[in-house]
């Protein structure tokens, strides 16, 4: 079972293609990186954790240095997405709503102690965040 979720946890980063095709087609080569960066900083995270009573996959040794580094892409990641919604013309409360319920969806997947709710919740989070990014996009 504890593979199974780090599987399917680590794989919903697919999710980060709809942000990067956005990117792309803008030229937008900077926020390409920077969401690149954050889809493979958040694989190795996952495939390396150990929160949530999981085993990882391989490289645990380095559980603490990928958690970190996925910090700080989700960081730098959320401060872009956030220039773009403050560049965007056409952006509206549904985006709000939308970012607000990613960031429930992230908070109540890291305090479940059970497993299924546990990659439910962070699929839909992974979903919601790399979304909201194409949303915000312009």
């Amino acid at each position: 079972m504890n593979k199974l979720v780090i599987i399917i946890v680590s794989a919903s980063n697919i999710f980060g293609i709809i942000p990067l095709m956005k990117l792309y087609d803008d030229k937008r080569y900077f926020g390409m990186a920077i969401v690149f960066c954050a889809i493979i900083s958040s694989i190795l995270m996952h495939i390396t954790e150990t929160k949530h009573k999981l085993n990882g996959l391989c490289l645990v040794k380095y559980s603490k240095l990928f958690l970190n580094t996925d910090r700080f892409f989700a960081i730098m990641t959320f401060i872009y997405g956030l220039y773009l919604f403050h560049r965007n013309q056409n952006k509206n409360m549904l985006h709000v709503i939308f970012i607000i319920f990613g960031g429930i969806c992230s908070g109540l997947g890291e305090i479940t102690n059970n497993l299924f709710l546990y990659t439910t919740l962070h699929v839909a989070w992974h979903f919601i965040a790399y979304y909201s990014l194409r949303l915000v996009s312009f």
